[in-house]
């Protein structure tokens, strides 16, 4: 882990206990950001307020206890997870869709890249950084 990708005990714990009775690490992945699809919610006063800053780490502990964060906290937070459960996961950080800068989850599964982006914003991603 990281200051990029931090080790988070809660979501750590959560994410060994919802894959579980898992077999697969595609089951794993899936049950893993669908839970996080489910319970956390971009947090869109964060993003306009930290829009124009750089080098601001990923917020995982208070993504964990609010159920909000922006697109880097809950991409931290789940290739956390996806590590914890012994998937190979990188944050990625760039650019999507239309320049935005952003960050998301890419996997790598039985030889398939699978993507994970919380907010499923963009056809095209660019890679500047990976954690």
């Amino acid at each position: 882990m990281s200051d990029w990708v931090p080790y988070h005990a809660p979501s750590v714990n959560k994410a060994k206990m919802i894959t579980r009775t898992k077999v697969t690490e595609l089951s794993k992945y899936q049950a893993i950001t669908e839970y996080v699809s489910r319970c956390f919610v971009y947090d869109y006063i964060k993003a306009i307020k930290t829009a124009k800053l750089t080098g601001v780490l990923p917020d995982v502990n208070r993504t964990w206890e609010t159920g909000m964060g922006i697109c880097q906290d809950i991409a931290a937070m789940v290739t956390g997870m996806l590590r914890s459960v012994g998937i190979h996961a990188e944050l990625c950080i760039g650019t999507a869709g239309s320049q935005k800068k952003h960050a998301w989850v890419e996997a790598e599964i039985d030889g398939k890249l699978y993507r994970y982006d919380h907010r499923r914003q963009a056809k095209q991603y660019i890679t500047e950084r990976r954690y």
